[in-house]
C-alpha cells in the first residue's frame, strides 16, 4: 500500500512538472559563469528536476548504505553477545551439575553410614557373639 501511494505521488508530481513546463515554452538564457546557454525553459526545468532527483537518490543511497553497515555491525555484536551468554549458561549448568553430583555422593555416603549404624543397633548380639568367639 505504501508503494502505491509513492507511485501516485510521483505521477502527480510529474504531471505538475509537465503542466508547469508547458506553460513556460519561451527560450531562456542560463549563465554558467564560463558559458551561456539559450534553451527552451521547459528543457531547463526538466533538466533541473532530473538533476534534483539524481542528487536525492545519491544522498539517500549513501544514508541507506551507512544504516545497512550499522545494522550488520549491530547484528554481529548481538550474535557475539548471544554466544557469550550461551557459553556462560553452559558453564553455570556444568558447575551446578558438578555441585549436585557432589552433594548426591555426600548424601549417599551419609545414607550408607546411617544404615551401618542402624544395622549395628538392630543386631547388637551378633556383634557381641563375634567378639566372644
Amino acid at each position: 500500500m505504501k508503494k502505491n501511494w509513492k507511485m501516485i505521488l510521483g505521477i502527480i508530481l510529474a504531471l505538475v512538472v509537465v503542466i508547469f513546463s508547458m506553460m513556460n515554452m519561451e527560450k531562456a538564457t542560463v549563465n554558467f559563469g564560463f558559458t551561456t546557454v539559450k534553451q527552451p525553459l521547459v528543457i531547463l526545468i526538466l533538466v533541473s528536476v532530473l538533476i534534483g532527483a539524481i542528487l536525492v537518490a545519491l544522498f539517500s543511497s549513501g544514508s541507506m548504505l551507512s544504516k545497512k553497515h550499522e545494522i550488520r555491525k549491530l547484528n554481529k555484536a548481538l550474535d557475539s553477545e548471544k554466544g557469550d551468554r550461551e557459553q556462560a549458561i553452559q558453564e553455570r549448568i556444568q558447575t551446578l551439575q558438578e555441585n549436585y553430583e557432589q552433594m548426591l555422593k555426600e548424601k549417599d555416603d551419609q545414607i550408607q553410614s546411617l544404615e551401618a549404624k542402624v544395622s549395628q543397633l538392630e543386631n547388637p548380639s551378633s556383634d557381641q557373639s563375634q567378639v566372644e568367639s
